[in-house]
């Protein structure tokens, strides 16, 4: 291998994540991609809560698929996490990498995962706002806030993953009428 004279230039968060935000999902093929995840993880039940409530709108997701340790949380949360040229398992459905972050974010400025395997819980958060503030890729460790702790909520089985977006400002816009609540799939 040649060596080259060299530098690292990583990309700016806020305008990269914002760019990404704008792939062009719909409603319904935001949330099939981020069901993908859940069939992936050998999910039998999967359990999709949809409040439309102008500010406090949320999409909620839980499975009871096989959940994951905190490195593969970290890596999950990870934008372009696989690599496409990379051989994959037999009948996964995810690629690149992307789905889970660019599907979440097509739909609102919050995404917060909870994973629970081996009787351990962890949890991550992407906060568009955050990183727009900061303009740094913080990753955080808990959940944004009270309220979306609340609604985040706890897993019941032995393994699953929730995942939870929030500040939905590219589905519901002010002022919120029920004519803008998305069909259910």
């Amino acid at each position: 291998m040649h060596t080259f004279d060299s530098e690292i230039v990583l990309p700016d968060a806020a305008p990269l994540i914002n760019s990404l935000r704008a792939i062009g999902y719909s409603f319904e093929t935001a949330i099939a991609d981020i069901l993908d995840n859940s069939i992936d993880a050998k999910a039998s039940i999967i359990k999709i809560d949809m409040v439309w409530d102008g500010d406090k709108s949320y999409v909620r997701i839980e499975d009871n698929g096989f959940g994951m340790g905190e490195n593969d949380l970290i890596i999950a949360m990870k934008v372009g996490s696989a690599n496409p040229n990379d051989e994959r398992k037999q009948g996964l459905l995810g690629r690149f990498g992307m789905g889970l972050k660019t599907a979440s974010f097509s739909l609102g400025k919050r995404l917060t995962v909870l994973t629970k395997k081996n009787e351990q819980h962890f949890t991550r958060c992407w906060d568009l706002d955050y990183i727009a503030d900061t303009n740094k890729w913080n990753l955080l460790k808990q959940p944004f806030d009270t309220q979306s702790s609340e609604i985040l909520g706890s897993i019941e089985n032995s393994t699953g993953t929730v995942v939870l977006i929030e500040n939905l400002d590219r589905v519901v816009e002010e002022p919120y009428t029920s004519k803008k609540v998305p069909k259910v799939l």
